[in-house]
Formats: C-alpha cells, structure tokens, sequence
C-alpha cells in the first residue's frame, strides 16, 4: 500500500483564533444589544442618530478587525506563498521564500523571505499559533515540507 500523495496546495486557519474572534464579536454585538434594549426608554429616546450611527460605526470597525484575525490564513502552492493576515494579503513567489520558522519565544510562525536582511520586515503568519500546541508543530512541519517541494522544483 503506498502513501496517499502530498497535496498540491496547502491552506491552514488557526482554529482557536478563529473561535476567539467569533466569541468575542458575539459577546460584544450582544452585550451592546442587551444594553439598548435593557436602557430606560427615557434615557434612550435622548440618543440622537448621530450618536447612534457613530456606536455602530465603531462596533463594526471592532468586529470587522477581529473577525479579519480571525479568518486569518496561510496557503503554499505551486505559485508561492499567500498569507492573509486580517485585511492586509500578500503574495510571494518561491524565488522570494526561504522557509518558515517558529522561534522558541515566538508567538506565531514567520515567513523568512530570501532577502530579509534587506528588507527588515516581519512576515508574521497569524494563521498558525504556538497556542495551538502540537498542532502548531505539525503545520510548521507542513509548510516547511511544501516549502522543499517547490523550492526543488
């Protein structure tokens, strides 16, 4: 019996982060809820709609950030790395990539590019958390391994 072959492309989510963000945009969106409806509708007739719109505005600016770490991702294939980290995407050709790391004091996986040193930039990889444990080892592992496969190629 052989081995099931590798995939072509790879995507990883981190699971804990993405259930965090949920939970927090849930308990917040329900905790301003409950606020408006439990308000004295005296005191809340006083609220004028441009205070009104201003709470909403900055109670989806605060969902939309969380949920965008959240739903942050990596993805190795044969056109290079992708790493979606909240709103901000970027895209890297193999010649660019060098490897992923995960330093002992390391919160999350980061991307090394081939001229780092020149860039000074840290390419954090939010999609994959030392929180996670084992798993986090065993992605790490797994991109490194998609990393060899197209760097060879």
């Amino acid at each position: 019996m052989s081995a099931a072959p590798a995939p072509e492309t790879l995507t990883l989510r981190s699971l804990p982060v993405l259930i965090t963000g949920s939970v927090v945009s849930v308990v917040l969106v329900g905790g301003c809820a409950a606020l408006w409806i439990g308000m004295d509708p005296i005191a809340r007739s006083e609220w004028t709609w441009p205070q009104i719109a201003t709470i909403v505005f900055f109670l989806v600016v605060i969902v939309a950030v969380v949920m965008g770490i959240g739903l942050s991702k990596v993805s190795v294939g044969p056109d290079g790395v992708t790493i979606r980290n909240a709103v901000q995407v970027n895209h890297y050709g193999w010649d660019q990539v060098d490897d992923f790391v995960m330093a002992p004091g390391d919160s999350w996986v980061h991307l090394q590019l081939v001229d780092d040193e020149q860039d000074g930039a840290a390419h954090m990889v939010l999609a994959v958390q030392r929180a996670e444990g084992d798993r986090a080892d065993e992605h790490l592992a797994q991109l490194r391994a998609m990393v060899r496969r197209y760097k060879q190629s």
